[in-house]
């Protein structure tokens, strides 16, 4: 085991020089080989899309009825590849949206699927699948064939502290079947006080065998409470937690613990760069808190959602609608020394991008899921991603 210590929650006095060509309004800095890039309050260049180019699901295609959609990836020939955990199968579409592929089923033998977690494009014609319920990684060719598949499964610590209640383990991401980003195991530890109890796991980065890791650093998963015992369990949920989000693709994944406005990305499982935006989260005053919540969270997380796509850029929700029914996305781009915002309807989340074009799973009012191509009208500061890209 080797260990690797990055520091998320604090940023370090800088060590080496400042980085060039930033953009205005960025402070640069290198802290023990990671670069820091802080953004301070601007006006974001604003991004638009183009009306739907291809549309799956949803009704337009009967051969694709989507449901519990846990990702979608834009693979290089134009075509994409949906993970459906409603039917247990990754669905590979043609650049036009007939169906292509559709491989697994609900079950616990070979190319079978339990709980799909995410998928994720490689820079090969693969993706990556992991499945939490079978504990298993998976390498799927764009021609639907399994090509590799590798069990992670973690075993609990028999040793667990006094008072530890221990919470699940999951992989997020991986740079190929033979390196993976997981959390082995998480633990919350009660003192008989009440109060926040946080989630806490060790971030590791695992070789070709379990035993092969590079342990980062501790991260807080989520935050429970901690509640008086006597009349059922000493924890209950707090509504609107802060949790970490995560994501991958390719040789890139980032993650946040939603604490506040600062991402870590990785690339190969090595830590490159934290982005941190100078914003405070949005305070959280709800009408009312349902019977299974104990309480209500202080303010928001950070983000709602983090998604990396085939470009490696980073693609962060904001956590609030706004008045007008939209969520903001901010898009990291320039190694994270650049942000711009994209408005979406509340109901839609961004899958992926490709050069202009970006994957985006939509819900109508009845909450029935469709995933759709559309096209980024202008992108001034990537100009890869012109229209004509």
């Amino acid at each position: 085991m080797n260990r690797l210590t990055f520091v998320l929650g604090v940023l370090v006095t800088a060590c080496g020089g400042t980085e060039p060509a930033a953009p205005s309004g960025v402070e640069s800095h290198d802290s023990a080989g990671i670069a820091i890039h802080t953004h301070g309050r601007a006006v974001l260049n604003r991004l638009t899309l183009s009306e739907a180019l291809v549309t799956i699901g949803g009704g337009e295609s009967s051969d694709a009825e989507l449901y519990r959609v846990r990702g979608a990836v834009l693979l290089e020939d134009g075509g994409v590849a949906i993970a459906n955990a409603g039917s247990s199968e990754i669905l590979f579409f043609s650049p036009d949206g007939s169906v292509r592929e559709r491989v697994g089923r609900e079950g616990q033998g070979p190319e079978e699927f339990r709980n799909i977690l995410w998928i994720q494009g490689t820079e090969s014609d693969e993706v990556l699948v992991y499945d939490a319920g079978n504990q298993r990684l998976s390498a799927i060719g764009v021609d639907g064939t399994f090509r590799r598949t590798r069990t992670m499964r973690f075993e609990p610590d028999p040793e667990l502290p006094r008072g530890a209640i221990a919470g699940p383990a999951f992989a997020f991401g991986a740079s190929g079947v033979d390196r993976v980003v997981a959390v082995p195991a998480a633990v919350a530890l009660l003192d008989g006080t009440e109060g926040p109890l946080p989630l806490r796991g060790e971030l590791r980065v695992y070789g070709s065998e379990l035993s092969d890791f590079t342990a980062l650093d501790t991260v807080r998963l989520r935050t429970w409470q901690e509640v008086d015992a006597s009349e059922g369990p000493p924890i209950g949920q707090v509504m609107e937690s802060p949790e970490l989000v995560f994501s991958a693709n390719g040789r890139w994944t980032a993650f946040s613990e939603a604490m506040a406005h600062r991402v870590m990305v990785l690339r190969d499982g090595v830590p490159t760069y934290v982005v941190v935006e100078a914003r405070t989260r949005t305070p959280f005053v709800p009408d009312s808190i349902p019977e299974h919540f104990v309480r209500a969270a202080d303010s928001l997380p950070a983000y709602r959602a983090i998604q990396v796509d085939s470009e490696g850029r980073i693609w962060l929700r904001d956590p609030v609608e706004d008045t007008d029914g939209t969520s903001q996305w901010r898009v990291v781009s320039d190694g994270g020394r650049r942000i711009e915002s994209l408005r979406l309807p509340e109901s839609s989340d961004v899958m992926d991008a490709r050069g202009a074009r970006v994957l985006i799973r939509e819900r109508d009012a009845l909450d029935v899921e469709r995933v759709v191509v559309r096209r980024v009208v202008e992108w001034p500061s990537n100009p890869t991603a012109r229209p004509s890209a």
